[in-house]
This record gives C-alpha cells, sequence and structure tokens, in this order.
C-alpha cells in the first residue's frame, strides 16, 4: 500500500511538471510564479498530503484482491489491458469490469474521507 502510494505521488508530481513547462511555455515565466504554491515549504499541506496518502492506501487494501490488482496494474503501473489480460489469461471485458469497480468504490471511499476531513 505505501508503495502505491508513492506511485501515486510521483504521478501527480510528473504531471504537474509537464503541466508547468505547458504553462511557461505558454504564457512565460511571469504567469507561473503565481501558480506554484510553496507546498513543500507549508506544514499544513504536507499533513493534508500526509493524510490524502494513509487514505489511498487504506482504501486500496479495502479493495478485494483482485480489483486491487488490476486498478495498480493499470493506473499505478502503466500496464495495458491486453498486456494484463495476456499475463492473467483473463478476459479484456473482466478486467475492465474490475477497474469499474475498484474506481467508483475508491472514488466514493476517498470523497467521504475527503468530507470529514473538511468538516473538522
Amino acid at each position: 500500500a505505501r508503495v502505491a502510494g508513492n506511485r501515486i505521488i510521483d504521478r501527480l508530481r510528473r504531471r504537474a511538471v509537464r503541466e508547468r513547462e505547458l504553462h511557461l511555455a505558454q504564457e512565460g515565466e511571469g504567469a507561473l510564479a503565481g501558480l506554484l504554491p510553496a507546498v513543500d515549504d507549508d506544514p499544513e499541506s504536507f499533513a493534508v498530503r500526509k493524510m490524502l496518502l494513509a487514505e489511498i492506501a487504506a482504501a486500496l487494501d479495502e479493495l478485494p484482491p483482485d480489483q486491487r490488482a488490476v486498478f495498480v496494474a493499470h493506473e499505478l503501473e502503466g500496464v495495458s489491458f491486453r498486456e494484463l489480460a495476456a499475463r492473467s489469461g483473463e478476459n479484456v471485458n473482466t478486467l475492465l469490469a474490475r477497474k469499474h469497480y475498484a474506481t467508483r468504490f475508491l472514488r466514493a471511499r476517498l470523497r467521504a474521507a475527503w468530507d470529514e476531513w473538511l468538516l473538522t
């Protein structure tokens, strides 16, 4: 679960870097400065990030093993459904359904955790 949380953070960081580079190319350096909060220096941001990672890890652990395996392989490791099907011998539609149920569960579970955090 910790590995999954770290992979999610890495993926989000890569996405943020690409978005920053695109924004720099489009608007110039001045526009970028206002979009980049110093989250690494902000204790509250660090605490929120840590809390969210713990919730993500807990939610992943709550998934049935077959759903968790498909979700982690596809979303965090970037394995295609075709490759997953070849590895597991499962039908692609079965794998798609497992990911769908996993995503639906994670969305509801993490939304509830987020709403609870906002109320405190």
